[in-house]
């Protein structure tokens, strides 16, 4: 998993001052507070579960199309630059 969308910007900022955490492997702290230990046990569980259906990838090309269309909307739509073997 990458931190930002742009690899060499995040290659740029590894082992700067305040970038420590790019050295660090993705991970998610879940946390809940029940007065009532089950009822926090099973908060806990729903949240690893919301968790890790939001990093199981899923539909991502229906979700990039969603995102496409949202940013041609807002009038931020940048077309990506292919580039071409054949130039």
């Amino acid at each position: 998993l990458r931190f930002l969308q742009d690899p060499r910007k995040e290659q740029r900022l590894r082992g700067q001052p305040g970038w420590d955490h790019l050295e660090e492997p993705l991970h998610v702290l879940v946390t809940a507070v029940d007065h009532n230990s089950l009822a926090c046990q099973q908060k806990l569980r729903q949240g690893v579960e919301s968790v890790r259906n939001l990093l199981t990838p899923a539909h991502d090309d229906y979700k990039r199309c969603q995102l496409m269309q949202l940013a041609i909307i807002n009038g931020t739509y940048r077309q990506a630059q292919e580039t071409s073997s054949n130039e």
